[in-house]
């Protein structure tokens, strides 16, 4: 109007023409779920890395805090089987309760943050967990 040639946005453009094509969204998305899938095989790598070195330092504790009951053992003549045996045995009972401890409460954890996601971003993350 008054020899303005000047489009004004929304008016006399299409609305159609933002729209990105459907293949251009799924390549799009599929980028998206490979990164978020590489970073997650990364992070339960480093926790299966941490989790044998946290167990390595641990069974070496456990010998050196039963290096005379070992030796006990052994001068007496018994045989490796039964001496670890022996102490798994020792600690079993805790090993059970805290792997229980462990997986229920990352279970809750896990279906927490799902939640919490869910309901505070855009983000929406499929949980389910079978047996």
């Amino acid at each position: 109007m008054n020899g303005n040639n000047k489009d004004v946005e929304g008016i006399g453009q299409s609305g159609f023409s933002g729209i990105v094509p459907v293949e251009m969204s799924k390549a799009i998305l599929n980028q998206i779920s490979n990164v978020i899938l590489s970073v997650l095989v990364l992070i339960i790598l480093l926790v299966l890395v941490l989790t044998f070195v946290i167990i390595l330092l641990t069974t070496s504790l456990i010998i050196s805090d039963n290096a005379k009951f070992i030796s006990t053992m052994k001068v007496l003549g018994y045989s490796n089987k039964y001496i670890a045996k022996n102490m798994l045995g020792m600690y079993f009972i805790v090993i059970a309760i805290t792997f229980v401890i462990g997986f229920v409460a990352s279970y809750l954890l896990s279906a927490f943050m799902i939640s919490f996601l869910a309901k505070n971003t855009a983000l929406v993350l499929p949980f389910s967990f079978t047996w």
